[in-house]
């Protein structure tokens, strides 16, 4: 039987296309593609939810062999290059079966008691080189909802962890890989004045009320009929919905906002 944890990431609001394909994330992939080892012939991109990843590789980089990984069956639907279902704390691959493996928005959803155990799969699979991808100096403490059923308090995202430039310099040094380089991803987020306390007020971060913003509770299993996926990315997440007629049309013009940084951060790491 799947964890409430595992069927939260069957979720297909999370995986439908288009979902990770705005600007900044747009960004943020190139620059993973640009950042790539030009000796680079075969790639594991793990943990590929809709293979977004693998279909602008495949367009800007076609020598290069690549396969997408990922636990959740429904996420793999949407991949339409070379896929396998494979999870991450034990992969079914060979070991250093690819010149580079690759993992993008994931080490921070991975549980504490399997978390060496990750990094361990990501780094037999690779002959050269690991390529990694999280939120950088993430907030988590504020974007969390709480279930309206067993009132548990969790990140909307499932975000267990932070990373700071100490955390990726040191991620993969006691399984034989070296920190080469590190680039940082900037999203600029507009935000109206007061609306953000607002929203973490309502979703929990002040007092625990509001709106459920997650599909499925992880702890008690309470699945959200309503659930919908847009406003959920934690760094990408400006609360200014396009368009709006009316009252709410004329308040966006007249409020006063503000720019809030985000950030992504990409490693290099190379075999000893």
């Amino acid at each position: 039987m799947q964890s409430f944890e595992q069927k939260y990431y069957e979720t297909a609001e999370f995986w439908k296309e288009g979902m990770v394909e705005d600007e900044a994330n747009t960004r943020r992939l190139n620059s993973s593609i640009a950042i790539l080892p030009s000796d680079t012939k075969t790639l594991a991109d793990i943990g590929c939810g809709n293979g977004v990843f693998a279909k602008m590789l495949q367009q800007q980089r076609p020598d290069i062999d690549t396969l997408s990984v990922d636990r959740s069956e429904t996420a793999l639907k949407y991949v339409k290059t070379k896929s396998k279902v494979g999870d991450i704390v034990a992969l079914p691959l060979e070991d250093k079966t690819f010149d580079c493996v690759t993992c993008f928005e994931v080490l921070e959803h991975i549980p504490y008691p399997v978390y060496d155990t990750v990094l361990n799969e990501l780094t037999r699979i690779s002959k050269k080189y690991v390529i990694i991808s999280v939120p950088y100096q993430e907030k988590t403490e504020y974007n969390v909802t709480k279930c309206p059923a067993c009132h548990a308090v969790f990140n909307i995202v499932l975000h267990l962890r932070n990373y700071f430039d100490k955390d990726m310099q040191e991620l993969l040094s006691k399984f034989g890989f070296r920190f080469v380089k590190q680039q940082l991803i900037e999203k600029k987020n507009k935000v109206y004045l007061g609306v953000d306390w607002y929203i973490r007020f309502r979703s929990g971060y002040l007092r625990n009320k509001g709106k459920f913003r997650s599909p499925i509770c992880p702890v008690c299993g309470f699945e959200n009929p309503s659930f919908n996926a847009t406003g959920t990315d934690p760094v990408n997440n400006n609360h200014t919905t396009a368009g709006g007629g009316g009252i709410k049309g004329l308040l966006k013009k007249i409020w006063p906002t503000k720019y809030r940084t985000g950030h992504w951060v990409i490693a290099v790491y190379e075999r000893i």
